[in-house]
C-alpha cells in the first residue's frame, strides 16, 4: 500500500459481519511498521427520520436493510424475486447469553446465510441507510 502512496487505508464494513475480524486485521497491521495506518469504520446507525423498517426480527445479511442498500446503489445486482426462495428466520439452534460468543453462531442460528427478509426491502429505505 504505501508503495503505491497510500498513507491511510480505511476500510468501511457495509457487510452484515466481519465485526470481528477487521479489528483483528487492523490490529495485525502493527505486526511491522509501515508508512500507512489502517482504520474499520464499524457500523453507523442510521439517522432519524428516514423511512422505518419493516421487518422486526433480526436483520443483518441480505435481509431488508442490505436489500435496500443495495437497491438504492446498484438494483442492477439484487434479484429481489429470489428473496424468499430460502428461509431468513433466526433456527435458535444456539442458546447463548448475549455476552458469550463462538465462531459458529451464525452457522447455528443462519444455516442459510440470510438473515431477514430481502423482499420487504426498498430502494426509499436504502437511501436513508
Amino acid at each position: 500500500m504505501a508503495r503505491n502512496g497510500c498513507k491511510k487505508v480505511i476500510i468501511v464494513n457495509g457487510h452484515g459481519g466481519n465485526e470481528h475480524l477487521l479489528p483483528f486485521f487492523a490490529k495485525a497491521s502493527w505486526k511491522k511498521p509501515d508508512d500507512y495506518v489502517v482504520y474499520v469504520l464499524e457500523r453507523v446507525e442510521t439517522p432519524p427520520g428516514g423511512p422505518k423498517a419493516k421487518s422486526t426480527g433480526p436483520d443483518w445479511h441480505a435481509g431488508e436493510a442490505e436489500t435496500s442498500t443495495m437497491l438504492a446503489a446498484h438494483p442492477e445486482l439484487v434479484h429481489q424475486d429470489r428473496a424468499r426462495s430460502e428461509s431468513g428466520a433466526d433456527l435458535g439452534r444456539q442458546k447463548l447469553p448475549e455476552n458469550v460468543y463462538t465462531g459458529i453462531w451464525w452457522y447455528a442460528r443462519f444455516p442459510n446465510h440470510y438473515s431477514g427478509d430481502g423482499s420487504l426491502a426498498t430502494r426509499e429505505f436504502g437511501h436513508s441507510e
